[in-house]
């Protein structure tokens, strides 16, 4: 089973995924790390198939999530969804991540790009 790391630095936020992609429990294993430093001690323990991560997070951002993420496991897809996206945070994330994602994000945008980044476009219709 693919496991997919969300973190976000809102439990309002990180609990609302849990419902979205509850339906979807068969599929991916979800772990939530409950802001930045959250997330890089469990980066620092081992990989996920997928790191989702808001940018915007006090303390360690969502960039220092990426980047430290690129660091330990340069293999693992990365995803930013977030609020916060002006132009200059997009061009900064493009280099760490595959793909931004605005918040808030509809639930079905949010399966197919986890489901393309875990097995890529071609196996959307085989789901």
């Amino acid at each position: 089973m693919k496991s997919i790391l969300f973190v976000d630095d809102e439990p309002f936020v990180l609990n609302s995924i849990k419902r979205i992609l509850r339906k979807d429990r068969h599929r991916w294993e979800t772990h939530f790390a409950e802001g930045g430093q959250a997330a890089l001690n469990l980066l620092e323990r081992r990989s996920f198939d997928l790191l989702i991560t808001d940018m915007k997070m006090p303390s360690v951002d969502g960039f220092e999530v990426l980047s430290a993420a690129e660091l330990l496991h340069p293999d693992m897809p990365r995803m930013a969804l977030s609020g916060y996206s002006e132009k200059e945070t997009h061009t900064k994330v493009t280099n760490l991540a595959q793909r931004f994602l605005d918040k808030p994000c509809d639930s079905e945008e949010l399966r197919i790009a986890i489901q393309e980044a875990l097995e890529g476009p071609d196996d959307l219709e085989a789901n």
